[in-house]
């Protein structure tokens, strides 16, 4: 019975053995040497970490780029000195009440009620209105809403009243 049995444990070994040599479906596994899966695995974190560093920089020049947008926010351009231009008019808002643009209570260079006021640009950047009187543009507000920045622009006399940053 000894030996029975010994004859039974070598054949269910034997045949482990041959099952697991047996198999060729190499579909799925990785038949790379070694010491070709470590240099790759240190080519992924080489890349990981240009990556990273890509990243950073993009991070750093969005961050520059926003400095340099409330920098130009200061700055007044040659299109914040003009006037608007008739088809900007025509397709403004006008606007007889100006209580809920607390903007135009920050200043103190002119009566908004006092001229027709017309609406250019409201978005979430600024908003920018023009002041007519008698037909003739006369003043032009811009506001920065990111930065409460407030620019004046006297059409008439072509001078910055104000730019400044309001409460």
């Amino acid at each position: 019975m000894r030996k029975k049995m010994s004859k039974l444990l070598i054949a269910s070994s034997l045949s482990l053995v041959l099952a697991a040599c047996g198999n060729t479906d190499s579909g799925d596994e990785d038949l790379t040497p070694e010491t070709d899966q470590t240099e790759d695995t240190e080519t992924a974190e080489d890349t990981d970490t240009v990556e990273e560093t890509e990243d950073t920089e993009e991070s750093e020049e969005n961050e520059s780029d926003t400095d340099s947008e409330e920098a130009s926010d200061e700055d007044v351009s040659d299109d914040d000195m003009a006037s608007a231009d008739e088809e900007e008019l025509e397709s403004a808002e006008n606007v007889s009440d100006h209580e809920e643009y607390e903007e135009l209570s920050a200043q103190d260079f002119f009566n908004p009620d006092d001229y027709t006021s017309h609406l250019v640009v409201d978005n979430p950047g600024k908003r920018i209105f023009v002041f007519e009187d008698d037909g003739q543009q006369a003043y032009k507000t811009i506001y920065i809403k990111k930065t409460n920045r407030l620019k004046i622009i006297d059409l008439k006399n072509d001078g910055l009243l104000m730019n400044e940053i309001i409460d």
